[in-house]
């Protein structure tokens, strides 16, 4: 993780995002839970086909601040190229 966050430092990323069943390990080092309705693209893995586009928010994502920016708390596009 200690390459993750250097590796974030030097590029100027502002947060490093993640989805994580196990929370606590995570948060001992510095990520914090974070609850921004999400959209993605949700797909059928048995047909490889798009199904349509999913629209929640998830208990599992963190992010942790490696920038000099706040965490905004509005939607969370996960369907663009910059993701």
């Amino acid at each position: 993780m200690l390459e993750v966050d250097k590796f974030s430092v030097e590029r100027n990323i502002d947060f490093i995002l993640l989805f994580a069943d196990h929370m606590a390990l995570y948060e001992k080092n510095g990520y914090t839970t974070v609850e921004n309705q999400c959209t993605w693209m949700k797909i059928d893995h048995e047909s490889q086909t798009t199904k349509e586009i999913g629209c929640q928010s998830l208990n599992e994502l963190m992010v942790k601040n490696v920038g000099n920016k706040e965490w905004n708390k509005g939607t969370l596009d996960l369907l663009g190229y910059l993701y």
